[in-house]
């Protein structure tokens, strides 16, 4: 029975009734999806790259490649650099917790989650200096989580 004067009441009635069970199963969850999508983005750096903005990597992918953006804690990983009237496939994941894709000022906007692969059909129709903002508080850097998009 929970004691609601004891704090401790809660923690005590979670161990008895099986809680930390699942929880310790929950650790035990297969991260391995993060690794691959992690691979996949750093091969299209590899081979796309064509400069660095502030220590990140620039990528030119040709038409109808698949482009990869990757969310991260406190960061959106690499700068894309794209053409207009181009069709992408665009690969959206984050490699630690909910992150939210906005595409300011276009208002694109798509909730990312560990362990998905978005992947988002494009076709660029304005040249311009796009930014990536995480519209989904992540933590203490959330507000400098910023990445960039150029069409051109």
């Amino acid at each position: 029975m929970l004691d609601y004067a004891d704090p401790m009441s809660c923690i005590r009635y979670r161990i008895a009734y099986g809680e930390a069970a699942r929880l310790a199963e929950m650790a035990r969850f297969d991260h391995s999806w993060g690794r691959d999508f992690a691979a996949r983005v750093e091969k299209f750096v590899t081979d796309y790259k064509v400069g660095e903005d502030k220590g990140v990597p620039v990528v030119a992918p040709p038409p109808d490649a698949d482009i990869y953006t990757l969310a991260q804690m406190w960061r959106w990983y690499p700068v894309l650099r794209l053409k207009p009237g181009v069709r992408y496939t665009l690969h959206l994941s984050s490699m630690d917790l909910n992150h939210g894709f906005n595409l300011y000022p276009v208002n694109l906007n798509f909730q990312i989650v560990p362990g998905y692969d978005y992947g988002l059909q494009i076709v660029p129709n304005k040249a311009g200096d796009f930014r990536v903002v995480c519209n989904e508080f992540c933590g203490i850097g959330h507000h400098l989580m910023v990445g960039k998009v150029v069409v051109e």
